[in-house]
């Protein structure tokens, strides 16, 4: 990040928690209860044909939509025991620190509509219930047209409540697929092609400037005297104001 000058969003599809898009997943599938794309065949089709463009439709416009997400995330936490293990395995991870408001502005010039939030830590199935509750919330709202995709990842399992997780987070948009007859295999065909040719790239990144980092600080296990002569010497590279030290953890 120092050294290339930028930063990035990932895909939440790829992060390791599979309930990250759980809440999104389940709120799909209510929306879609009403519909020929519902997974229960309660409409009936034309033909078997048209029966199974419809469910590739759908499991397609689910996978689409939950890859079209991505995040970047942070901590308030000034010291975590947790954190340093569990996201520096080599004992060679490195913490910055940076304003909010200033991260906020770096990443509006790339990402204007940027969504960020505190996560809120509960069940899966609260999670769910809360998405729920904010989307039938968005329809009676005069000031909200829709809920934003990017909702589903205001919520994390409490077992993630360490984190003190604070989140950066946007979607793409998926490609205008146009009117479907849901009734007719040409229209259900072309409206699938379009859709699975939608791809998404793993990562978003974004321009920022190094020297507006406020911290730099080092596992606090980390003993290598050429680790840190080499951070020290980026960051002074790169015009870096702020103070490279290792961290004062298990320091009395």
């Amino acid at each position: 990040m120092i050294g290339g000058e930028s930063m990035f969003l990932r895909q939440v599809a790829t992060y390791d928690d599979p309930y990250e898009t759980d809440a999104l997943s389940d709120l799909i599938g209510v929306l879609l209860e009403d519909t020929v794309l519902a997974k229960a065949e309660s409409a009936s089709a034309p033909s078997q044909r048209i029966t199974e463009l419809r469910e590739v439709f759908r499991d397609t416009l689910v996978d689409r939509t939950l890859r079209s997400i991505y995040a970047q995330c942070w901590t308030e936490l000034r010291e975590s025991d947790a954190l340093w293990r569990i996201y520096s395995p080599d004992v060679r991870g490195i913490r910055i620190a940076v304003e909010r408001d200033t991260l906020l502005t770096q990443i509006g010039h790339t990402f204007p509509d940027v969504d960020h939030f505190k996560i809120e830590y509960c069940s899966a199935k609260c999670a769910r219930v809360r998405l729920r509750d904010r989307f039938e919330a968005s329809k009676s709202s005069k000031s909200s047209k829709s809920i934003l995709l990017t909702t589903c990842c205001r919520y994390k399992r409490q077992e993630f409540e360490h984190e003190r997780e604070y989140r950066l987070c946007m979607a793409e948009r998926l490609p205008d697929i146009g009117v479907i007859d849901f009734d007719n295999e040409s229209s259900l065909q072309s409206a699938l092609d379009r859709l699975k040719g939608c791809s998404f790239q793993g990562v978003k990144p974004y321009s920022f400037d190094p020297t507006l980092i406020r911290e730099v600080t080092l596992d606090p296990r980390q003993r290598e005297s050429w680790f840190e002569e080499t951070i020290r010497s980026v960051c002074k590279l790169k015009g870096l104001g702020s103070p490279v030290e290792r961290s004062h953890l298990y320091t009395r």
